[in-house]
């Protein structure tokens, strides 16, 4: 299918089974992703294989303090050297494990976040034009002020997520994992990350899109060919389209990861020249 390159198209060849390293094996992950196990490259509404999206909002609280972030492998860090002023910005940089980083946090009783080093708490910088992606900075710690420290809860999934607003801690970007990028907040991943390469494999058989592709979600995996015997043969292009009963759309996902065409006779989706 892929050949190592991206935006190759997606087609339907003979299912090899013979072999540990064919680029026809497949995982749909907990994301509803279709993934190549060979590749690590995912599927689009378009047929098109990309690097699979991921979400820059999880985060490990480690055992020292350190907020790591599960994508990157970078640490949740106050802007400056130290950062231990008031108002300073957070950024996402390399960890740093020295004994006076300002990047080691604790959870307060109530659900602040507290900085280590300046004793100062993870708070929302309230800016014209980012009301829905506000940065965070360094706040005085209010606890006997009602709702004036931002509380947060650190779901089982590793999400940062802002009791009061929904939102979860961010990285900017797409995803963000760039060395002094900005933290702010933004509408949480938690469910499902946006991009058209959803998936759903449907109890009659269908592939049906479930992305945010308006022009592509909702339709099904078809095979392209103007006969039967073309739509049967090993190459044969695959496209979206409106999903239909007694058609060549029908597919079944192996116990070792095959995707195979149930009624155009064992092809499944797989790479081979020109695709």
């Amino acid at each position: 299918l892929f050949y190592g390159v991206h935006q190759s198209s997606l087609r339907q060849w003979h299912c090899n089974y013979t072999s540990n390293h064919t680029d026809q094996h497949w995982d749909f992950t907990q994301e509803q992703f279709l993934k190549s196990r060979r590749y690590g490259l995912c599927v689009d509404s378009k047929l098109q294989a990309h690097e699979c999206p991921h979400t820059d909002q999880r985060w490990h609280l480690l055992p020292d303090g350190h907020l790591e972030n599960a994508l990157s492998g970078k640490c949740l860090d106050v802007f400056g050297s130290p950062g231990d002023q008031e108002g300073a910005k957070v950024v996402l940089w390399d960890c740093e494990w020295l004994n006076g980083t300002d990047q080691r946090w604790q959870f307060t009783n109530l659900g602040a976040i507290r900085n280590n080093l300046s004793g100062l708490c993870l708070n929302v910088v309230n800016q014209q034009g980012k009301e829905n992606t506000p940065s965070l900075a360094l706040a005085a710690c209010q606890p006997d002020v009602p709702k004036a420290d931002i509380l947060w809860d650190l779901t089982p999934a590793g999400f940062l997520k802002d009791r009061r607003s929904g939102k979860c801690v961010d990285v900017a970007g797409k995803p963000g994992t760039g060395k002094g990028t900005d933290i702010q907040l933004a509408r949480c991943e938690d469910v499902h990350v946006d991009t058209s390469g959803r998936w759903q494999l449907m109890p009659d058989g269908f592939l049906r899109n479930v992305g945010t592709e308006s022009d592509d979600k909702a339709l099904c995996v078809d095979v392209a060919g103007t006969t039967r015997e073309e739509r049967k043969e090993a190459g044969a292009r695959l496209f979206m389209n409106v999903c239909q009963a007694n058609s060549d759309q029908k597919w079944e996902f192996t116990p070792d990861g095959f995707i195979k065409n149930v009624i155009g006779g064992g092809e499944g989706p797989g790479g081979k020249p020109g695709g």
